[in-house]
């Protein structure tokens, strides 16, 4: 048997295998059509290749690009750049088409059944076409492996695919599809590699000489009509093969979006490379002198060239497998399109049922057969005639299909009309007129169809939603916008970066062993530069070799000189750069013209590029090549590189040889070395944020537990004793006496014990929350962090697209800037990794709300009310559909239950609860098997309600308190008037300032005295007024709650009901509820509706001290006090009778600062 024939034979039967068995297992309609929507893209993408490369490709392409090179390369550009843009306009504009089965089920779902119907009709008939086609060219080329048998082997390979696309569908087509591709890629390159080796050798004038031919001669070339009108038209039909049927099919095979956008930006990929291989078989067979005759038959002549055995069956196998890779995807769609589309209407007229699958291959077998029949009995004239009137009848569909894309909907009677005309119109040439149709009455139609559709829509009586009215769902159209935006962001940023100092701190190595290393390679490799330097230029040349070998000494010994600093200087930041510039490119540049251009001079230099990409980056690589390049334009010796370089390649040469290892050991190496190093960069940098996170988070709990350790007298059974030596006389009392006043002690007794218990749960709950520090609360730019915690995530590798949907103008908020930035990276990193996530797409909402604070039960007479703020709602989702945001959200306790993740992968969300709570803020968290949906929502402004440090981390690290000899000076004259003007013991004022100085700790007014000597100096004022233990009490500790983590049920464990209540009145902040910090008016409103003498007393004492203590403060701040405490809280003491001593006092001294502040301004 001829082995030609064995080899086709064996091809056959491999393509036959694949298909079935990767078509095994079909049970639903779905998978037939669509497979299971699971495939890797890249197996749809070369599916998809496959399938526009036709079977007569080959022949046509190596024809044109050998007869026409310069034509079909304009026509080759046109679709190159259509290509580009398709997926990146139309794909991602059909994401409301994903699910869909068929290009008619999709536009039957906008425009109707009757489109649906009509649509599937055209594209049954123009697939049918292009199935008859290729059919008849697999007839043309086994006739040329089988001359006399050429129609039964035509027949064998029908029907062999027709057995695998009826029977396996999505998957076989696909499957075998990209077998087939791979057989092309593998021989069209080794065709080109032989006709290479046949070839005389290349040198530089081959160039000139291909110049000289007139195909590639430039000077000549004029431009006529007829080439002009057939690059339009080509490039034209060339740039619709996208709206083809089974084009579109591969879309409905596609999982989401970003799937489908990938598959279809594989073809212009394709086409390019393609189109540099069938040019460059067309310049070797230019080079190589064959003797192909004008319009001859390119492929032909090829294949009765005898270069090596089985050369001929090579190119028809790749042949049969490029139009085994059309067919069958022509096939499949006609199947799919009668099954999905026709069949479901024909059942309603008639009574007969039959499932679906067997439907889909009953009609594949059908329409596969009756394209056979019509190949065999059609003549070529006849076959590419029904080809173009095919093409005709679907024209509407194109025009119908890029309109809908581009968001115009038309009525559905438009949308028949438009179907119709041309219809009609292809007929009438046909039929009536009887002409050949060509590529001209095409293009007629298309423009009818155009102006039918617009005609008509105008025409017609308006309906709602027609018209341009833009796409369904614009989330993936948005998503690719800010992809964009985000890549030149990105790209301005590394830009702008070059000339910053971080960037040229960055640059600078940190280890010795780099500068070691560096500056004995720079003086090895001078040493091997300097051996193939042509001698004419020894002198003086040879000092510029001197130089470099200095300056890498000079590098390799810096870290052993006294001034090596391992961080380097500002100096040092600017150097380092100029000098890799030099030794990397300057100098290499030259090395390499002084040896003229030796192959292991050129090795070292691409070993220098390298490395500088290594130690720099490819951009700025990139940028001083140029930059050395155009310097050594001006620089002597001026040596042409390409009649100098390629003599050094006319013989293989040791050096050559030596070179060429030497530079694939170093380029992989490198390579691997850059690659190895990214992903360690990657994985540092993600432990970098795991660390820094947890380092913060540990340390704020450790500060915490100090502090309240510190501060928090239940530690211990101290206060326990205490309410057992106060159950000892009750207890007493019930064998001595009656028993009248047990049940009051024992009331007494659980009111404690229920406060105690208030008190141990707030401490247990406040050991895992988050608290701020006022100063690193700053106004926040929420889209620079947005993109530079995407960035980072890029940088770490992590797989996320972000599309942000902004229904807010706020751009600031006031928040943590690096708890707002861990947030946000923490959310949109696990979110992106979690099951829900398709494509690791992220929709991250931003919009304005309200927060309300409250609480179910306030006392009106304090004055509390409901705080509202406006916020800030980020809502991050696996759904890419809008967000509901509402118009407010409760926040309704901080004491809430604490939140415990389900699984390790939940703990983010644990981490977010805290940051948000820290900051006021509100949490939601919806997850569901189909979306993963976390509301964060934080006020713009929310200092009023933020979880501050009422305690500064440096005390308890310093483990002192703020004293001085006249504190403790003050602080015995204290002790002693209190114990003898009022009936508080020595014992209780002692422990009492011991808490106030833990508290204020190292804190210090702004006169420079400890801070804890102003509640002293309130509580010897309030000695002028009242010896009551409780009011004098309150004035020690009126700061506690306010500037510290101490609560009023803590003050009441240690001090009673009545200092705890006279302090809740004078704190600042709101102590029922939610502890947000009152403002100037609720806390006048508050004060003004108290009763009791002794809040009066204490606040205006209060009021004294601060009074007597302003010169300390700035010029600005004494007229604010001054003036607030003449309009309010002067007439405030006038009502309640208070000690006029004080409140002339407090008069006189505001109206001099007043008055002060008066002649400042005037002067």
């Amino acid at each position: 048997m001829n082995m030609d024939v064995i080899i086709v034979a064996l091809f056959l039967i491999i393509t036959l295998v694949i298909g079935m068995y990767y078509g095994r297992g079909i049970k639903t309609f779905q998978e037939y059509a669509v497979g299971d929507r699971k495939m890797s893209s890249i197996v749809i993408a070369f599916s998809l290749v496959a399938t526009i490369y036709e079977g007569g490709c080959l022949e046509v392409s190596l024809f044109n690009w050998y007869h026409r090179p310069f034509f079909t390369l304009a026509f080759t550009v046109i679709p190159v750049l259509f290509y580009i843009f398709f997926p990146r306009f139309f794909i991602v504009r059909m994401k409301e088409f994903l699910g869909h089965l068929s290009i008619a089920e999709s536009m039957g779902s906008i425009y109707g059944p009757m489109v649906r119907m009509c649509v599937a009709l055209l594209s049954i008939v123009y697939a049918i076409g292009l199935l008859t086609v290729q059919i008849k060219v697999g007839l043309d080329i086994t006739k040329i492996l089988l001359p006399n048998a050429g129609a039964y082997a035509a027949i064998i390979l029908t029907l062999l695919f027709i057995t695998y696309a009826a029977v396996g569908g999505a998957r076989a087509v696909t499957y075998t599809d990209v077998y087939q591709f791979f057989i092309f890629c593998l021989c069209c390159p080794m065709v080109f590699f032989v006709l290479l080796y046949y070839t005389d050798a290349i040198s530089i004038t081959s160039w000139q000489r291909l110049q000289d031919i007139p195909q590639f001669s430039m000077s000549p070339w004029h431009w006529n009509i007829a080439p002009k009108k057939e690059v339009c038209y080509y490039a034209i039909f060339a740039s619709l093969v996208y709206f083809r049927p089974s084009m579109i099919q591969r879309f409905y095979m596609a999982s989401s979006i970003r799937k489908a956008v990938k598959i279809f930006n594989t073809i212009w990929i394709s086409w390019l490379a393609l189109a540099v291989i069938f040019l460059s078989i067309a310049m070797v067979l230019h080079l190589g002198n064959h003797p192909i005759q004008p319009n001859q038959n390119v492929l032909q002549y090829i294949l009765e060239q005898t270069y090596f055995p089985f050369m001929k069956v090579m190119l028809i196998t790749t042949s049969i497998a490029l139009l085994m890779s059309s067919a069958d995807s022509e096939l499949h769609v006609v199947a799919v399109l009668f099954t999905n589309d026709i069949w479901p209407m024909l059942t309603r007229l008639v009574s007969y049922r039959i499932s679906f699958i067997k439907v889909t291959r009953i009609a594949a077998t059908v329409v596969g057969i009756i394209s056979l029949v019509a190949a065999l009995y059609t003549s070529t004239n006849k076959t590419e005639q029904l080809l173009l009137t095919t093409v005709c009848l679907y024209a509407p569909i194109y025009i119908i299909l890029f309109f809908t894309c581009c968001g115009f909907r038309p009525r559905p009677i438009t949308v028949l009309v438009t179907i119709s005309i041309p219809t009609c119109i292809t007929l009438f040439y046909l039929i009536y007129q009887g002409v050949m149709l060509s590529g001209t009455h095409f293009f007629v139609l298309l423009f009818s169809s155009i102006t039918t559709l617009l005609l008509t829509h105008c025409l017609l009586p308006k309906r709602p939603h027609t018209g341009w009215i833009g796409i369904k769902d614009r989330s993936a159209w948005d998503l690719q916008k800010q992809e964009i935006k985000r890549w030149w962001q990105k790209r301005l940023q590394q830009l702008t970066s070059l000339v910053t100092k971080q960037y040229r701190a960055g640059l600078f190595p940190k280890q010795a062993n780099t500068f070691i290393l560096l500056g004995i390679y720079i003086i090895i490799s001078t040493i091997i530069s300097i051996c193939y330097m042509q001698k004419t230029y020894f002198f003086p040349y040879v000092y510029v070799y001197m130089i470099v070998m200095a300056i890498g000494t000079i590098v390799a010994l810096y870290p052993a000189l006294h001034s090596y600093k391992k961080e380097g200087n500002v100096f040092l930041h600017w150097v380092w750069p100029g000098l890799l510039f030099l030794l990397f490119f300057g100098f290499n540049i030259q090395f390499a013209k002084l040896s003229h251009f030796s192959p292991m001079v050129c090795t070292l230099f691409v070993c220098h590029i390298g490395l500088s990409i290594i130690l720099l980056s490819l951009e700025v690589s990139i940028s001083m090549l140029c930059l050395a390049m155009m310097m050594h334009t001006y620089i002597p010796p001026h040596i042409s590189f390409y009649s100098v370089f390629w003599k050094n390649f006319q013989s293989f040469s040791l050096e050559l040889h030596f070179a060429l290892v030497l530079l694939g050991i170093v380029v992989g190496g490198l390579g691997v070395y850059k690659s190895l190093r990214d992903k360690a960069n990657a994985k540092l940098k993600i432990l970098e944020l795991t660390r820094s996170y947890e380092h913060k988070i540990a340390l704020e709990a450790i500060y915490n537990q100090a502090n309240r350790f510190r501060l928090d007298r239940t530690n211990g059974s101290n206060l326990l004793r205490e309410m057992c030596k106060r159950l000892q006389a009750p207890s007493h009392y019930l064998y001595t006496h009656h028993q009248e006043k047990l049940g009051e002690e024992i009331n007494i007794f659980m009111k404690k014990l229920r406060q105690f218990s208030s008190l141990l749960l707030q401490n247990a709950k406040a050991k895992y929350s988050l608290e701020l520090n006022a100063k690193a609360v700053k106004s926040v730019a929420i889209e620079s962090v947005i993109t530079k915690t995407y960035r980072y995530l890029h940088e770490i590798k992590a797989s996320i697209q972000l599309l942000l949907r902004g229904q807010t103008k706020v751009k600031k908020l006031l928040a943590d800037p690096e708890l707002f930035e861990c947030f946000l990276t923490l959310n949109l990193m696990e979110i992106s990794r979690s099951k829900q996530a398709v494509d690791h797409v992220v929709t991250l909402t931003i919009a304005d709300t309200v927060l309300h604070y409250n609480k179910p039960i306030i006392p009106q007479s304090t004055g509390h009310g409901t705080l509202m703020l406006p916020a800030l709602a980020f809502c991050m989702s696996t759904d890419t559909t809008v967000q509901k945001i509402l118009s407010g959200y409760e926040v309704r306790d901080e004491l809430t239950a604490f939140h415990l993740p389900k699984t390790e992968k939940e703990v983010y969300q644990t981490e977010s609860r805290q940051i948000v709570q820290a900051h006021g803020g509100y949490t939601e968290i919806i997850d569901t098997e189909s979306a993963l949906t976390c509301l964060y929502v934080l006020p713009v402004a929310g200092t009023r309600v933020m979880h501050f440090k009422t305690y500064d981390p440096t005390d308890l690290v310093a483990d002192k308190i703020a004293e001085t000899p006249e504190s403790l000076a003050q602080e015995k004259e204290l002790i002693a008037l209190l114990t003898t003007k009022t009936a508080l013991t020595q014992e209780m004022v002692e422990k009492t300032i011991a808490f106030i100085k833990n508290v204020h700790g190292l804190t210090v007014r702004k006169s420079g005295l400890p801070f804890y000597t102003h509640p002293m100096a309130v509580a010897q004022i309030l000695l002028e007024v009242t010896n009551d233990p409780s009011t004098i009490l309150a004035g020690l500790l009126h700061d506690v709650v306010e500037d510290s983590s101490v609560t009023l049920n803590q003050l009441e464990l240690m001090y009673g009901p009545e200092v705890a209540s006279i302090v809740e009145i004078i704190t600042h902040y709101n102590t029922s509820g939610y502890p947000w910090k009152l403002d100037n008016t609720e806390n006048k409103n508050m004060l003004k509706q108290c009763k009791d003498i002794r809040i009066v007393q204490v606040k205006l004492a209060d009021r004294l001290h601060n009074i007597r203590t302003l010169y300390a403060r700035q010029l600005v701040d004494q007229k604010r006090i001054a003036q607030d405490t003449m309009n309010f809280y002067i007439p405030w003491g006038h009502k309640h009778n208070i000690c006029s001593k004080w409140l002339a006092e407090m008069q006189r001294i505001c109206e001099n600062i007043l008055g002060m502040a008066k002649k400042t301004h005037l002067e």
